[in-house]
């Protein structure tokens, strides 16, 4: 009888410990779903990556007129492609063509961004990548007004501009331009253009390539 009272008084420790851990258990697997729809949301769109409070509330983005450049084409009846264009996931490419060694080339409304906010919102973009070493501003800022919108400045859309692609603020549309340089080796480079709206939490991701070849 001494030996089962010591047990018992020894057993309630141990009970209250079983049951801390049950609950513990519980609440992490409430959790675990939660966690895995988190990171499947940022993950299951690996072209142009979008944040759980999506940029698109926000920026509506759109490929522009401009087309790549790639020699040959000109004179034949194919229609040389645009620079932006659309995938079969309906996720922004950019395809900038080729470009000769040591040349530069502007490409006019790469993109073309609306705010759809109703109040101005702060956009920011760079490049990343090895197609980094072909732009001549790697990365540049603004505020963007609604459409309609009366502003005191007016400034140029030139992305990669020799002034910077930082600008004070433009009303939408905004037609993002990109200037390349190739004073880099030949061959493929590639990379993305990432577009940031009020911070690095909302963002695009998009993927962007171009060949320099060499100068004949």
């Amino acid at each position: 009888m001494k030996w089962k009272k010591q047990m018992t008084k020894r057993s309630f420790p141990m009970g209250w410990i079983i049951m801390i851990m049950s609950g513990l258990l519980a609440i992490f697997s409430a959790t675990v779903p939660q966690t895995e729809a988190y990171f499947h949301a940022g993950a299951q769109n690996q072209g142009n990556i979008f944040n759980t409070d999506s940029i698109k509330n926000y920026l509506y983005i759109a490929p522009g007129k401009v087309q790549a450049t790639f020699p040959g084409k000109g004179n034949t009846r194919e229609v040389t492609p645009r620079v932006a264009s659309y995938n079969d996931k309906r996720e922004i490419m950019l395809n900038f063509g080729e470009v000769q060694a040591g040349e530069s080339r502007s490409f006019p409304e790469v993109l073309a961004l609306k705010n759809i906010a109703g109040s101005p919102i702060k956009v920011c973009w760079k490049v990343e990548g090895k197609i980094k070493e072909l732009f001549e501003d790697k990365e540049g800022s603004l505020t963007l007004l609604p459409e309609n919108t009366v502003y005191t400045t007016v400034y140029s859309a030139v992305y990669g501009s020799a002034g910077g692609g930082n600008k004070s603020e433009a009303t939408s549309p905004y037609s993002l331009d990109v200037k390349l340089k190739a004073n880099s080796p030949p061959g493929l480079y590639e990379g993305y253009l990432t577009i940031n709206v009020n911070g690095d939490f909302l963002s695009m991701r998009i993927p962007a390539k171009a060949l320099v070849r060499e100068k004949r």
